[in-house]
């Protein structure tokens, strides 16, 4: 079974809540999911990351390390942003001396592939940590 359609510009934060609750019903899980999904990505700004590593950023401001990591962590929930992985290298490196984490989140930041010219600074520190660490 399946509802009629609803056209993608119409539909908002409410009309898919019921839409997956309609399909919940007819113990269609996996469109109920995509559309309990969908819900939850219409009802969040799209800075909700950027928030929460502004946040992180005033607690490490604050030597509040152990909440900026929760910070910066609860932000890629929300979506993967390359700066985030690089202040949660930076924050695992030089705050909270976890050399393994440090070395995951390099490698995370370099992954998405962030912008050469932009970003070389963080590309080159990125890569320089990374083989430092990795000769401990």
């Amino acid at each position: 079974e399946t509802l009629m359609a609803i056209p993608e510009e119409l539909q908002n934060e409410s009309s898919c809540y019921f839409i997956a609750a309609c399909y919940k019903q007819m113990k269609n899980n996996t469109t109920a999911i995509f559309y309990f999904k969908k819900a939850i990505k219409l009802s969040l700004s799209e800075s909700t990351t950027t928030y929460y590593s502004e946040m992180a950023d005033s607690y490490q401001i604050l030597n509040q390390n152990k909440t900026a990591e929760t910070s910066y962590k609860k932000g890629l929930l929300y979506s993967d942003q390359p700066m985030t992985f690089y202040a949660l290298a930076i924050l695992y490196d030089t705050k909270l001396n976890n050399k393994k984490s440090a070395l995951l989140y390099y490698n995370k930041y370099l992954a998405t592939k962030p912008d050469k010219s932009d970003d070389k600074q963080y590309i080159d520190y990125s890569k320089s940590r990374i083989a430092a660490l990795s000769a401990h």
